[in-house]
């Protein structure tokens, strides 16, 4: 195509350089004829001069001679003329003709001039004078002549020049005309030309180019030639294959992608390993076959990784597991600065960590790191691609793969630690709601003991009396024997009430719990089926506990009960003691309970375990699983109440099925409390005046009565108004006051602050069957001497009263409180 424009644009400028040329030459030509033309225009001009100049002398021939004399001087001027005209026209060149003609004119014009000059120097007039006159005349006359005659041959040579030139120019113009037309038309076909070898091929190239925007990819033109159309042609064809490769590649790769995105999605709301294993699988099997698959996971515990990995029998990831030593793995992801791993034949290496497994066969393997946080947590593995080797594409599709199984294992270790906060919290919930109720039902309970331990005090006491008075082989004794056993009976089940309801005031000192267990373990085993067997564990030097011993020999008691009942068809019990250390965070729910140094108690026992519904409301009091009359609900409940008046709590973890687990814990003893002698003081060597203060008619008679009977002055008061009153008048004469808590008008607390007032030393036995909010602890902290539970016997009353009075000359340590 360049050959083709230069050639058209030579021939163009040939054919317009050779008219130009010709133009040019003729242009030449004429414009020399012009100048001689002009030339001889010019010669033309001489002989008119000359004429005229001969003309005017002869008409100042004729004049007067005084006229004549007067244009003298004009006359030689004009005959200068004639002389400077012949001149000039020698100085012309002429052909031999015209050059004889200007000599014959020369010689006449001498000859004029020569009797022109006679005719001037001729003075006198006279024939001579007019002969001369007639002499110039003639000449003049034969010059103008011969002028006239040479002037018509050079009109008529100039006229056939001018019309030469002429014709020499039109042709000329009509050649250049010609050549201009030819050009314009060759130029014209030669851009028609031109254009439609130019254009036509652009045009189709625009034309597949607009196709290929469009998304019509892979378009290709035919063309036939052998010029730089081709070439481009082809460069084009080129490229559109490209295109069209490229395209198809990023498809591909926008296909896989879109499938990765949507086989992914499963991965981020999987909320086991299991699901993660089998999504994981499915993923590696939706992106790229491979004959075998595995997902490597770090095992901190074990200083390990774990490799499940697909077999040829079992496409699932948990088919088989290698354990690979952990050093080899951090060191190679370190070794090749964590990127991924790409072997496609021995050439490229071998299997990277230690000793191959024969459950491996590759002949090539992807290897991408799993990382998450900058810690390397696993990998994940394609062994031996199906058809080809592995390519960087199959590299970058399951390095974003890895990143999603990364951000998966993070999600599934966010919700398990969620989970398990949950867990503890719903616990905690449950067990402060727990705790609450139990609070609720306790305080319950402690009320309805009060009001049957008032009932029972009054009771125990009257009958204790009737029995005194009465023959120990009558009927009546037996009968009010079996009414007294039956209040004791009563009484006994108020005292697990109040055990529960934690408002029990006890006796606190060092307690060995091992000792305790070890005791009720040895009355248990007596009285358990032979097909239950009882395993301890007991730790050795375990510290002591602060608390009451028949207490916590009844928790050890109740709780191995308790799984007795839940080993119907025999069994195993194991009991275990500890010494744990707990945490702020790890008693949280228990507020009265502070961190430290715990002795732990463990029932476990292998029944059939408890399920949940039952367990929320294992603790709660009167509830029991049992049928009617085999059970009365309080045997776990009285544990939690005792354990809580310890500064303890008690755990329950159950598995049906399986069994249970009871935990107990009880802080550890700071200090030891020694216990002192007390004097021995005979009853009967003092007598002394007590005042009662009960609001209960029925227990104050009675015990007004008993004292009288035993020599003590009494006095009794309905409640703390009332005591008050008769403690001010005989302050000096009272010994005792036995006091009451719950009294209408004025408490047993107000009352005995007012009586400390009056009588600093005042000696106080607190006697109350119920103290809902440590009202009794209260009064034993401000000095009381001892606290009686009601209902109590008539002989515990007058063994307190005798303590009271041994302890005059010792100090005695005192109750210990919870």
């Amino acid at each position: 195509m360049k050959k083709i424009i230069i050639y058209s644009f030579a021939l163009i400028f040939l054919l317009f350089t050779l008219g130009s040329g010709i133009t040019i030459y003729h242009l030449f030509t004429t414009t020399g004829d012009l100048n001689d033309l002009i030339g001889m225009h010019e010669i033309a001009d001489i002989p008119k001069e000359l004429n005229l100049n001969v003309q005017k002398i002869k008409a100042y021939l004729y004049s007067s001679p005084d006229e004549f004399a007067a244009n003298l001087d004009t006359i030689i001027e004009l005959n200068n003329r004639i002389d400077q005209t012949v001149r000039q026209c020698h100085s012309c060149h002429h052909v031999a003709k015209v050059e004889s003609e200007i000599e014959e004119t020369e010689a006449m014009i001498a000859a004029f001039q020569e009797r022109l000059s006679f005719f001037i120097t001729t003075v006198s007039g006279g024939d001579w004078r007019n002969e001369q006159q007639n002499a110039v005349a003639v000449l003049a006359y034969k010059i103008d002549t011969k002028v006239e005659e040479m002037d018509g041959r050079v009109t008529n040579r100039i006229q056939r020049r001018t019309k030469m030139v002429k014709e020499q120019m039109d042709r000329a113009f009509a050649l250049l005309a010609a050549t201009l037309v030819a050009t314009f038309i060759i130029a014209l076909f030669v851009a028609r030309y031109l254009t439609v070898k130019v254009t036509s091929p652009i045009e189709q190239l625009l034309g597949e180019v607009n196709k290929i925007r469009d998304g019509e990819h892979g378009q290709r033109i035919d063309y036939v030639g052998a010029n730089e159309f081709s070439e481009l042609i082809k460069t084009f064809n080129e490229m559109s294959r490209t295109i069209a490769l490229r395209e198809q590649r990023i498809e591909a790769s926008l296909a896989r992608l879109n499938n990765l995105s949507h086989v992914t999605l499963p991965l981020h709301t999987a909320h086991s390993f299991v699901n993660i294993l089998q999504h994981v699988g499915l993923c590696i099997d939706n992106l790229i076959e491979v004959e075998q698959k595995g997902m490597m996971l770090v095992d901190t515990e074990q200083n390990r990784f774990v490799l499940h990995l697909s077999t040829a029998d079992s496409a699932s990831l948990e088919a088989h597991t290698i354990i690979i030593p952990l050093r080899e793995v951090v060191e190679v992801f370190r070794a090749g600065q964590r990127k991924s791993i790409l072997l496609n034949g021995a050439q490229d290496g071998g299997w990277p960590f230690g000793e191959q497994s024969s459950a491996v066969q590759f002949r090539n393997l992807l290897l991408v790191w799993l990382v998450v946080k900058n810690e390397l947590v696993g990998a994940l593995l394609a062994i031996n691609k199906q058809g080809s080797d592995f390519s960087n594409e199959d590299r970058n599709v399951f390095e974003i793969l890895a990143n999603n199984i990364a951000v998966a294992l993070e999600n599934y270790e966010l919700y398990k630690r969620l989970q398990k906060q949950m867990d503890e919290l719903q616990q905690t919930q449950r067990q402060l709601f727990e705790a609450e109720k139990l609070t609720a039902i306790g305080t319950l309970a402690g009320g309805v003991a009060h009001d049957f331990n008032n009932i029972l005090c009054g009771m125990i006491g009257h009958l204790a009396m009737l029995k005194k008075k009465s023959d120990p082989d009558s009927k009546s004794y037996q009968t009010i024997d079996l009414v007294e056993k039956a209040g004791f009976r009563a009484a006994g089940l108020i005292k697990q009430l109040l055990a529960f309801s934690r408002q029990e005031i006890v006796e606190m000192h060092p307690v060995d719990l091992n000792r305790s267990v070890q005791h009720i373990i040895s009355i248990l085993e007596k009285t358990f089926s032979k097909l239950i067997t009882i395993n301890l564990d007991l730790s050795a030097n375990l510290p002591m506990v602060v608390g009451d011993d028949n207490q916590l020999e009844q928790v050890v008691m109740n709780l191995c009960v308790n799984s007795r009942d839940a080993l119907l068809n025999g069994g195993t019990i194991f009991i275990k003691t500890e010494v744990v250390r707990l945490e702020d965070s790890m008693i949280a729910q228990y507020s009265w309970v502070r961190p430290g140094k715990f002795v732990k108690l463990s029932v476990i026992d292998t029944g059939h375990g408890i399920n949940n519904t039952v367990l929320s409301r294992i603790f709660e009091p009167f509830f029991t699983t049992k049928e009617f009359g085999q059970g009365t609900g309080l045997g776990l409940a009285i544990v939690y109440g005792i354990v809580k008046s310890h500064k303890g709590f008690c755990m329950v973890d159950s598995i049906e099925g399986e069994g249970t687990t009871f935990c107990v814990y009880l802080p550890i003893a700071d200090q030891l409390i020694r216990e002192n002698p007390l004097a021995v003081v005979e009853w009967n060597s003092w007598t002394g005046t007590i005042l009662i203060v009960d609001d209960e008619h029925f227990v104050s008679t009675m015990l007004a009565e008993y004292l009288g009977d035993l020599g003590c002055v009494t006095y009794v008061a309905h409640n703390g108004e009332e005591a008050i009153r008769l403690f001010n008048e005989k302050k000096d004469e009272i010994d005792i006051v036995i006091l009451d808590i719950n009294m209408p008008i004025m408490d047993g607390t107000s009352a005995f602050d007012t009586m400390k007032k009056i009588k600093p030393d005042v000696k106080v036995i607190v006697s109350s069957g119920y103290s809902s909010d440590g009202r009794a602890q209260k009064i034993m902290d401000g000095g009381a001497k001892y606290f009686i539970q009601k209902p109590y016997t008539i002989e515990a009353i007058a063994q307190t009263i005798f303590q009271v009075i041994a302890e005059e000359n010792v100090t005695p340590p005192g109750p210990l409180l919870p």
